[in-house]
This record gives C-alpha cells, sequence and structure tokens, in this order.
C-alpha cells in the first residue's frame, strides 16, 4: 500500500505569543511513501540537496520514533519528499518534517495514534509545540506543555486572512536567534507581553482587526532578533502603510509576515514589500498564502485529499 503525506508549513510566535501561537499557511510539504526492501529517500527541496545525510533526516528520526512509541520495528520503505517550504527561514520546515514522519512511520506500521500522541512526540522532536501544532491541525493554534511534557492544543476560530511573507534569500539558525534572546525580562514587560497576546487571541476570535498591530507588537524578543533583520522596521512600516493587519518576524525569522483582511490588502502589501527590500538592499521572494484549514493529510494513494 501507497501513502500520500501533506503537511503545510507554519508561521510560530504572531508577534508577542512566543512558543505558543502559530498558523497554518498554503505551503507544503509532501511525501510518497510505500513498503521496499531496503529503506531510501529521494528528496526535491527549495535550495535544498538531492539526498541527506541521516543525522540530518528529520523525517526518518521521526519515522523511527513512531515505531518506538508503537513498540514495533519500521520495515523498510522507499519515501519520495518533495517541499515548497523553504528551509531555515522561520516557516516551520522543521515541523512539517517531524510532523510527516511522524504520520508516515505509523502508517507503514498500520498504527492510528491519537491527536495527544502525534502533538506530544511533534513537540518533542521541535522543542516546543508552536509550530507542531499548526502543522498537525491546521489554522491558528495556541499551544502549551506542562512539567510531564503533555501539550495542549486549542484551535482559535479565526475569519479566512491572507497571509503575505517576504522571504529572504537568506537562512538564519533558529540555535543562534535563540541564544540572542535576554535570559531575565522585568516583570512589567513580561505582563505587557502576555496582555498583547491574550487580546491577540481573543481579537481573531472575533474577528476584530482594528486590534491586530497593537496585539502583536513584541517587546520581548523582536528586539533582541531584529538586529540579525536590519530590514525589519522599513518592512514593518511599508506593510502597515499599505493596509496590512499586522507585520511580524515569522518564527525564528528571517522571513516577515504579514496578514491581511483580503486579497486586495494583500496585494498593496505584495507591492509594497516587492518595493522595500530591494531598497534596503535584501533579496527576497514576495508570497501571498492562506491560512491552511486543514492540517496534515495522510491518505493511502487514490484517495482525495
Amino acid at each position: 500500500m501507497k501513502f500520500r503525506i501533506r503537511v503545510p508549513a507554519t508561521t510560530a510566535n504572531l508577534g508577542a505569543g512566543v512558543d505558543c501561537l502559530g498558523a497554518a499557511l498554503s505551503l507544503y510539504l509532501t511525501v510518497r511513501l510505500e513498503r521496499a526492501d531496503e529503506v531510501s529517500f529521494s528528496f526535491d527541496l527549495p535550495d535544498g540537496p538531492d539526498a541527506l545525510p541521516e543525522e540530518d533526516n528529520l523525517i526518518l528520526r521521526a519515522m523511527r520514533l513512531a515505531a518506538k512509541e508503537a513498540g514495533r520495528p519500521l520495515p523498510p520503505f522507499r519515501a519520495e519528499v518533495r517541499s515548497d517550504i523553504p528551509l531555515g527561514r522561520g516557516l516551520g520546515s522543521s515541523a512539517s518534517a517531524a510532523v510527516a514522519g511522524l504520520l508516515g512511520g505509523f502508517a507503514l506500521l498500520r498504527e492510528t495514534p491519537d491527536e495527544g500522541t502525534l502533538l506530544r512526540l511533534a513537540a518533542a522532536l521541535e522543542g516546543h509545540p508552536d509550530n507542531a501544532a499548526p502543522a498537525l491541525l491546521g489554522g491558528f493554534t495556541a499551544a502549551m506543555t506542562d512539567k510531564d511534557g503533555r501539550v495542549f492544543v486549542q484551535r482559535i476560530p479565526s475569519p479566512s486572512l491572507k497571509a503575505v511573507v517576504a522571504v529572504p534569500d537568506f537562512e538564519l539558525s533558529t540555535r543562534k536567534m535563540r541564544e540572542a534572546l535576554p535570559e531575565d525580562v522585568p516583570l512589567k514587560d513580561a505582563t505587557r507581553q502576555l496582555q498583547r497576546a491574550c487580546v491577540f487571541c481573543a481579537a481573531l476570535a472575533a474577528g476584530d482587526f482594528a486590534v491586530f498591530g497593537a496585539s502583536t507588537k513584541d517587546r520581548l524578543f523582536t528586539p533582541a532578533r531584529k538586529r540579525f533583520m536590519p530590514y525589519f522596521d522599513a518592512a514593518e512600516k511599508s506593510a502597515l502603510v499599505a493596509g496590512a493587519l499586522c507585520a511580524v518576524i515569522s518564527g525564528a525569522g528571517p522571513t516577515m509576515l504579514a496578514l491581511a483582511k483580503d486579497g486586495t490588502d494583500a496585494n498593496a502589501v505584495k507591492t509594497a514589500w516587492e518595493q522595500t527590500f530591494p531598497a534596503e538592499g535584501v533579496s527576497a521572494k514576495v508570497l501571498i498564502l492562506d491560512v491552511d484549514k486543514n492540517g496534515a493529510l495522510c491518505r493511502t494513494e487514490g484517495e482525495t485529499t
């Protein structure tokens, strides 16, 4: 039996909701999988290699973790991997690989894990659930973990929004961007951060666009991270002038994300960024995306998705 797995890209943080808030976007990682005599992978990745060493193959690591969870050996297989998700750009490429590998491993073993198990394993591979949750479930999500590693997720009902992403032609290491963050923050700043994240969730659910800009103003981590993104201020300003509801760093960057209420505003933001980034000396691909509402899908070949 052959399987087809499709997992969306994601954006995390959405301003103040660091390591908590995320959304699925309409770029996809697709894996076609079937049992074979030996394990083999082929890759079609954006600006990526045709092969990956085993230690860098997160899909394989996730498949092995699924087999360990099931308590059974992973059978040999052939996997064809294709992705539209840029690597190392803050669009959740590692989370999509982790979720795809987990779904693929369980599918080969004819296992059907519950949502909680998948979230726990994906968050364990990623280190936190902000990208894993929307990659698996789709839409906007808020996620948290407890001291025992359990993951709790709420999907946030939301109106249909457009996402505009500007993807620079360079990578930023997630580890490097985390090392740049402050270890301690003043109580006043932490309180303001929580206020913003909570108001954004409520505004998103209510469709109250008026407070998007204020509620996504991250005062803790963006100041540290935008030192590596000198175009941030100009890009944020031009997006808001063009009609964006908000403009933020996507994940750890260097991609920037703007949310727009409709296609007209999204096109205006795209045009603005296509002018702003070159003016700042940065080559970037600007895309208009939908918020993916389906999340990860695993089907036998021939089924519709």
